[in-house]
């Protein structure tokens, strides 16, 4: 539904030199699926070797999904989240293994702010976005917290410094909410709005709209298939 054949024929799946983001509950950068692609610091003795964890200052430079409890598919208290974020964006295509990523030549960043039903402070989201900012291309942040002049400012500077000096692309979600407004950092001017679509073209129900929504892409919905993507690779554990 995303066309992805299409646009494989015209750009392949992406440039190697790109890396994106994932600013979420960490990435399982082990997964068979997404390991050939995670994102390697070139700095020379660098800890924060394939990303940085801004939720628990005792494990700075683990990136990767530490939280479960049962029910271990509830997302809510879960390190479940930014691993499929991380197949859709970029699982590694060609390698016999799962699927593919829309852009799977490009490689995948772990940026830590959740971990179970814990989310960083805001002056330390800041601190992730101009982190990654400073590392990556474009920067995927598919949740939704309360406004913060810290975040605001974070976001300013990833456009303007990001890239080298070029701007980083940033893209939020719109909110899963069912309401007719956007939630935040995806409301804010310098983001890319993205909500969700079933396989049918129609909007989720869940999914927020209105006024800054820049593009929809297939998801979940009620009583509709969702999409496939990587899980986290520990048994038991996952959706």
């Amino acid at each position: 539904d995303v066309r992805a054949i299409d646009a494989w024929a015209m750009v392949g799946g992406g440039n190697r030199s790109i890396v994106i983001a994932i600013i979420d509950d960490g990435v399982d950068l082990d997964h068979p699926d997404l390991k050939a692609n995670i994102w390697k610091n070139p700095g020379r003795g660098a800890r924060d070797r394939h990303g940085r964890n801004f939720v628990d200052d005792g494990d700075r430079y683990n990136p990767r999904p530490t939280t479960f409890s049962a029910p271990f598919d509830d997302t809510d208290t879960n390190d479940i989240h930014g691993t499929p974020g991380a197949g859709v964006a970029a699982a590694v295509g060609n390698n016999r293994r799962g699927g593919a990523g829309i852009a799977w030549r490009c490689r995948i960043m772990s940026v830590k702010i959740l971990a179970g039903n814990s989310l960083a402070p805001s002056d330390r989201i800041g601190d992730a976005i101009r982190y990654a900012s400073r590392h990556a291309d474009v920067l995927s942040c598919s949740w939704e917290v309360a406004r913060h002049p810290d975040i605001e400012s974070a976001l300013a500077f990833a456009v303007a410094t990001g890239r080298k000096g070029r701007g980083s692309v940033v893209c939020a979600a719109a909110g899963n909410d069912n309401l007719p407004r956007l939630g935040f950092p995806a409301s804010d001017p310098h983001v890319i709005a993205v909500g969700a679509c079933n396989d049918r073209g129609v909007r989720s129900g869940y999914s927020n709209y209105g006024e800054g929504l820049a593009v929809v892409a297939p998801s979940g919905d009620d009583g509709r298939p969702g999409i496939t993507t990587t899980d986290v690779n520990l048994r038991g554990k996952g959706y």
